[in-house]
């Protein structure tokens, strides 16, 4: 008799030091699984999947699901004895570079962080336990104010599959920020607009300080308010736990890939980033080739286009 049981013997767990992060903060993640189990997972921005919900992830209900999808195979009667199958060939399941960080008190004094890192996934990691059953290391998060998610699974050929039970949440956050919204290109010579929202979630009426850099001269300020070709300043009042939105006009003097920094201060706290933009010829000559079969018919006329 061979009684069949929902549970993965493969016990893998994934844990994370702190549920919130700062931009760039070190986070030190924790893996649980059998000691010769192959480990795989990634984390992905929960903001994605606002618009496209089909997350398709690994879940234990979906396996379970599609395994009872199965009918028999040649294996089951050597399982139903308690036999395992196992090829005779050799496996290289490859070798995990680790490395532990040691942890530390960070100084009181804010400092300045560019954030420049902005994935929609992340922490894409794989690994052998090598013998252990439980593994640890760190990681740098991203920049992006977001929440992620973290899921993954374990592999191995005497427990199997193992699977986290729901995936594990975190968020990247600060009490004052930038958000950049830009463009996905713009043409060399044309006005642009750069749009900058600033978030005050710390309480206090903050007057505040939002500069645009023209990091390596590869813009041109269309507002001529200033002489400094360098860079432009704007002066905003931030009331507590709102957002205020600035704007900036520019044009792309190169073409290629150009560096636009924006920076926010005041007296208590400062954020800044950068973003890279895409800038396209004035007018770009693209071609197109069409195929198309014509029947000669006395009794009919053709026209093409």
């Amino acid at each position: 008799m061979v009684l069949d049981f929902d549970v993965f013997h493969n016990d893998f767990k994934i844990f994370l030091d702190e549920k919130k992060y700062n931009p760039g903060q070190e986070a030190y993640i924790d893996v649980e699984a059998t000691s010769d189990s192959y480990v795989a997972f990634h984390a992905i921005d929960q903001s994605v999947l606002l618009v496209n919900d089909s997350w398709n992830d690994l879940t234990k209900a979906n396996v379970v699901k599609e395994f009872d999808s199965f009918g028999d195979n040649e294996f089951d009667p050597f399982h139903s004895m308690g036999l395992f199958m196992q090829t005779t060939s050799k496996q290289d399941s490859g070798t995990a570079k680790l490395t532990r960080y040691g942890l530390g008190f960070q100084n009181a004094k804010e400092i300045l962080h560019i954030r420049t890192i902005f994935p929609e996934t992340w922490l894409w990691q794989n690994l052998s336990m090598e013998g252990k059953t439980d593994v640890s290391f760190s990681a740098q998060v991203p920049d992006t104010m977001t929440s992620w998610l973290v899921t993954g699974f374990a592999l191995s050929p005497t427990t199997g599959l193992g699977l986290i039970h729901e995936p594990i949440t975190f968020k990247v956050e600060k009490t004052f920020y930038i958000v950049a919204h830009l463009p996905y290109s713009i043409k060399r010579g044309e006005v642009t607009v750069i749009q900058v929202m600033i978030y005050n979630f710390i309480g206090n009426t903050l007057i505040t300080d939002v500069r645009l850099y023209n990091k390596n001269d590869e813009i041109e300020f269309v507002d001529q308010s200033s002489s400094d070709t360098m860079r432009r300043t704007k002066a905003v009042i931030m009331p507590g736990n709102s957002g205020r939105q600035v704007s900036f006009l520019v044009k792309a003097k190169k073409i290629g890939e150009i560096a636009v920094k924006i920076e926010a201060v005041n007296n208590l706290k400062q954020d800044s980033v950068e973003h890279i933009l895409r800038v396209e010829p004035e007018s770009y000559l693209s071609s197109k080739n069409e195929q198309r079969y014509i029947e000669h018919n006395a009794h009919k006329s053709t026209q093409a286009n």
